[in-house]
């Protein structure tokens, strides 16, 4: 999806996203006009091929850069011999300003006693609160497949495999952090479904659990935590990790780090 100003650029041929899609996924580098085409068309290309991906080009600069004059050269889509470049600074994409937040979290985390039963020191909240606040309004914004419009190329499945990563530490992230401020950054029914999405994830499952125990429902956040120990055992014959059990432990016992609660400025 591309914005600007904070409002949605339409872009309603495929070919144009694919165009898009492409000269994003090597952002900063050139971009030859063969892997444009191979991207594309695959092996049918139109009998037109340079003709046509010149329209889209062209089209997609007026999008890029609508103010500029007619006929003239733009900073963004940018022409070297027979490849384009997209010159577009690394915080205009979303996955990279993920990328940051979920860094400035990691640090974060780094300073909590224990990041599966967390609480943050004071001093800590304001800024804790700020990244929490920017992996949420990331998070929300993610919408259907990455590069869907470059099917099975294979830049474009690597990319959505690291993606993917980096949205289930996004996610770890901003509910280890939401939880030691003491409030829960997503609804309970979202947090249910993205444990459901990734099934086997113990930190995910336990971090579900605290927000369950918080909101007064002991039992179902002892059968979360059950329900995945039986599944690994089951399914992938493997014991869960030590901290799953002191979690349980936690929880059973309503351990004080359990039932945090966060301070008044941040009851909202």
């Amino acid at each position: 999806m591309l914005q600007r100003d904070g409002l949605e650029v339409a872009l309603p041929a495929a070919k144009l996203r694919a165009l898009l899609a492409v000269l994003t996924l090597e952002r900063g580098h050139d971009v030859s006009v063969d892997r444009i085409v191979d991207a594309l068309w695959g092996q049918e290309p139109p009998r037109s091929v340079h003709n046509t991906l010149q329209s889209y080009v062209v089209a997609l600069r007026d999008a890029l850069d609508p103010g500029r004059a007619a006929r003239t050269p733009t900073s963004l889509l940018v022409t070297t011999g027979a490849s384009y470049r997209l010159a577009i600074p690394a915080i205009a994409v979303d996955a990279e300003r993920l990328v940051a937040a979920t860094e400035d979290a990691a640090a974060l985390e780094s300073q909590l006693a224990d990041p599966w039963l967390p609480v943050l020191e004071r001093g800590l909240r304001p800024e804790a609160y700020a990244v929490v606040m920017r992996l949420k309004i990331l998070l929300n914004s993610w919408r259907g497949e990455p590069y869907a419009d470059l099917g099975d190329l294979p830049a474009a499945v690597a990319e959505r495999a690291r993606l993917e990563e980096l949205r289930t530490a996004a996610l770890e992230s901003g509910l280890t952090l939401g939880l030691a401020l003491g409030t829960v950054p997503i609804s309970l029914a979202d947090l249910a479904r993205v444990c459901a999405e990734r099934p086997y994830n113990e930190r995910l499952a336990a971090l579900r659990a605290l927000a369950l125990a918080r909101a007064a429902r002991q039992g179902e956040a002892l059968g979360v935590l059950t329900a995945l120990r039986t599944r690994l055992i089951d399914e992938l014959g493997i014991e869960p990790v030590t901290e799953l059990g002191d979690v349980y432990l936690a929880i059973l016992r309503s351990d004080p780090a359990v039932h945090a609660h966060p301070p008044g400025w941040l009851r909202r």
